[in-house]
């Protein structure tokens, strides 16, 4: 596989008791980006803003870079291996 058609290169997955749990620890990322790079690193809410395929999370990337960050609850995790299981059968 070539590395540049790769849309991330590394990755982790925090999952949490409970939504604010998430979202205090995004809100402690932007905090931190803030003032480590002078501005926030973007974040895709996809539990707010539900996608049709994808499971429902936070995702993000660090300094800008190819890696992502997923934080989740303990149902969205369940949930998202449900559907992983069920449509890698297909």
């Amino acid at each position: 596989m070539d590395l540049s058609t790769m849309q991330d290169i590394g990755g982790c997955r925090a999952v949490l008791n409970t939504q604010d749990e998430v979202q205090r620890v995004v809100d402690r990322f932007c905090a931190n980006s803030l003032d480590r790079n002078r501005r926030a690193d973007k974040i895709r809410d996809y539990v707010a803003r539900p996608q049709a395929s994808g499971p429902r999370h936070i995702h993000t990337r660090y300094h800008g870079r190819r890696v992502e960050m997923q934080l989740r609850t303990r149902d969205q995790d369940s949930w998202a291996k449900i559907v992983e299981n069920l449509t890698s059968r297909i």
